[in-house]
């Protein structure tokens, strides 16, 4: 997994009054996940409006209180998305230990998320946290020891799982259902 710098997102034009209406483009936007600092935030995000007359990205967390243990939850999703928004990038942040059942299934992000980084903080993973994302190119997950995870958490995407190099093995026989995904992060 070669880090860029970017997010590169491949999506149709929906604004029937463009020139490109209706066919694929692909866009390259600043990748939010690269930190050079340490930070304490729940959820990390780019997000993505397209409307007819103002598409428009952008950029946020969700702030955790510092040295509390969260659980992040369909809620705090919900509030991102609201009035439309879709979210393109999204990073579960330090503070977070538990990812809820049915995090992401059946919101908008669904279908448009394209790149999850997990914390190293995250022990356990609920069932269908991330159900039907079949857009995702990329999931990365920083623990050592891999989280609990429920059923069909992955379901519907097929892109690749990076972890930690030395926790492969572990990951391959933890997670099974996804081994032949799992791939070492690359220094």
């Amino acid at each position: 997994m070669a880090n860029t710098g970017n997010v590169i997102v491949t999506e149709r034009d929906t604004n029937p009054f463009s020139p490109t209406y209706n066919t694929t483009r692909t866009r390259t936007y600043e990748d939010l996940t690269l930190c050079s600092v340490p930070e304490v935030y729940k959820l990390k995000y780019y997000r993505w409006k397209n409307t007819q007359l103002n598409p428009s990205l952008t950029r946020g967390t969700i702030a955790c209180s510092v040295g509390t243990q969260g659980v992040a939850t369909k809620d705090d999703l919900l509030r991102i998305e609201s009035d439309g928004w879709r979210v393109l990038t999204l990073q579960i942040g330090s503070c977070v230990n538990s990812i809820r059942a049915e995090f992401m299934y059946d919101t908008y992000s669904d279908e448009t998320i394209n790149s999850l980084w997990i914390a190293d903080t995250v022990t356990s993973i609920g069932n269908k946290a991330f159900y039907g994302c079949s857009s995702l190119r990329e999931i990365t997950v920083f623990a050592t020891t891999p989280p609990v995870l429920g059923t069909l958490v992955f379901y519907g995407s097929s892109c690749p799982i990076y972890v930690p190099v030395a926790s492969v093995s572990a990951y391959q026989a933890a997670w099974s259902e996804y081994a032949n995904r799992i791939r070492p992060i690359e220094e």
